[in-house]
Formats: C-alpha cells, structure tokens, sequence
C-alpha cells in the first residue's frame, strides 16, 4: 500500500481502538455462542489492543500467522476459550 495515491491520507487517519457495544456483543458471541471467527475478528483485534501483550498468547499469534492453532476444531475452543477467560477478568 505504500505505492498508492492515498498512503498520506490514510496515514494521517489515527485508529479509533475503544470498544463499542457491538464489539463486546461479539466477543460475548464468540466466546459463548459459537459465532464465526471471522465475523468476530474486528472486535477481538480492537479488543486485544487494549490488553497486556502477554494476554491472549494464541490469539495474538492467529494474528501474526493467520493459521488456527492445532487442528481447526480444538484450536477454535483453545482461542474462545482464551477471549472468554479474558472476558471473565475484565467483568470483576
């Protein structure tokens, strides 16, 4: 992207990293009721942003690879299980 016309443009845009309501609806979604990965990912990155880098490990690692941990379905309830764990501390 640093080749295209607008790279100035979005470069000076600063990322807005709160979460909003929907967002904690989705990671509830995801960690709970089995919504997609995919359809959950803007929020647990902007959820992931706002926590200690040493939370969420293989989480954060989806990101880096963009490969699931293990085989897809164990990896899948390693990752909700970790957002739900994070979701947990962040309720007290």
């Amino acid at each position: 992207m640093s080749f295209h016309p607008l790279v100035q443009e979005f470069n000076s845009i600063s990322v807005d990293w709160e979460l909003i309501d929907e967002d904690w609806l989705s990671l509830k979604n995801f960690a709970y009721f089995h919504r997609t990965l995919a359809s959950a990912l803007p929020a647990i990155r902007r959820f992931l942003m706002n926590l200690d880098e040493k939370d969420c490990p293989l989480m954060r690692d989806y990101f880096i690879t963009k490969q699931i941990p293990y085989n897809k379905k164990n990896g899948l309830k390693l990752l909700r299980s970790e957002i739900a764990q994070k979701l947990k501390k962040e309720a007290k």
